[in-house]
């Protein structure tokens, strides 16, 4: 189906989508409410007839595997997620939202050599998995093939990001202190803080893999996150500072590796030093390189004979100015812009001897 992008997140299709067919699964608790016949599947055993919740699931994720390289696939693997996200966000001393998502569903998907399949659903039950693999399937062939027998072998990993304190075990009051604690301190530091925007996102994703080759495994993962904006202002001018620490672990991190008060003052800083800063001298002026500088930073137009022969060999080369049918990895309009992506491109290398000149006044 073709389809235009109208959006950053928009798509228009030539033709309007339709739903092709739906189901609503439950399971024996599910089976014993009021709402049993709505239903249009119950199932009696979570188990899948194995004697634990682990040995259950590994056997469906066996039948659908097998399923979905029923129509002459040559690779096929499941991704199973369960996932609960958390943000709060703070706004002029005051918490202006929270909100707890579970986002929650598989992908199926089929290797036919170099082409590549992919269903998605929400329906993680067994019936919901074999219908999407049966749909993954059926793009591969219509001509249905006997399937060879998946054998799964669990493989374990260490966890290197073991948690501490799960974020979402921590009481509401002790998630809003810590917004409270930056926004406190940031406006401590100057007069001019006229904003304080702070936010906390936690993550906390469970995934299962498994492919037609054996694998079998899950993983977790957990992350959380501070982030903090100071807007200052002089009535005529805004500077804003950001500072947005995080890492792979719970609500510990909160309790020595991330002072909220500190990050919340090294944002208003920031902010308060960039509406002060002065200006630099603008107009053209000497740039002086010394003899250990590791890389070339070019400035110039050029023909392709000469970029060819003297100036592609060199290993780390920025070139600001070209000619139409040059190619360069470093093309930009102005000096300032060109100087910071070469700089940025050889400190990556490991070059640290590097400066350059802009041709225009910015602040510092």
């Amino acid at each position: 189906m073709e389809t235009k992008r109208i959006g950053a997140q928009t798509l228009r299709f030539s033709r309007p989508p339709r739903v092709e067919s739906f189901a609503n699964i439950g399971a024996k608790l599910e089976g014993q409410g009021p709402l049993a016949d709505y239903f249009d599947e119950l199932s009696e055993d979570s188990f899948f007839g194995e004697k634990t919740w682990e040995k259950g699931e590994a056997r469906m994720q066996k039948r659908v595997l097998s399923r979905a390289l029923s129509r002459g696939g040559t690779f096929a693997e499941i991704f199973i997620e369960d996932s609960r996200n958390f943000s709060m966000s703070l706004r002029d001393g005051r918490i202006e939202n929270a909100a707890l998502s579970r986002p929650y569903g598989a992908g199926v998907r089929v290797y036919d050599g170099l082409r590549s399949i992919y269903v998605y659903t929400c329906d993680v039950s067994e019936t919901g998995l074999l219908r999407a693999a049966d749909r993954a399937a059926a793009a591969v062939t219509d001509t249905p093939k006997a399937a060879g027998d998946v054998r799964l072998a669990e493989r374990a990993h260490p966890d290197i990001h073991p948690v501490k304190t799960p974020f979402l075990s921590v009481e509401a009051a002790r998630r809003a202190d810590v917004l409270r604690q930056a926004d406190q301190a940031a406006r401590a530091v100057s007069p001019s803080i006229v904003q304080v925007s702070a936010g906390l996102i936690s993550r906390e994703q469970h995934v299962l893999i498994a492919n037609s080759e054996g694998l079998y495994t899950g993983d977790t993962r957990v992350y959380t996150r501070l982030l903090c904006s100071a807007v200052a202002s002089d009535g005529r001018e805004n500077q804003t500072g950001t500072r947005n620490p995080g890492a792979m672990m719970g609500f510990e991190l909160f309790d020595g590796r991330v002072d909220p008060a500190q990050t919340g003052r090294e944002a208003a800083q920031a902010a308060a030093t960039m509406l002060t800063a002065p200006y630099c001298a603008a107009g053209e002026m000497p740039v002086v390189i010394a003899g250990g500088f590791g890389g070339v930073i070019f400035h110039g137009r050029t023909d392709y004979s000469f970029w060819q022969k003297y100036i592609r060999p060199l290993p780390h080369v920025g070139i600001q100015y070209q000619a139409p049918a040059l190619e360069s990895d470093f093309v930009a309009l102005d000096n300032y812009a060109y100087s910071a992506l070469s700089v940025q491109h050889l400190h990556r290398l490991g070059h640290r001897r590097s400066m350059v000149a802009a041709g225009r006044g910015r602040k510092r």
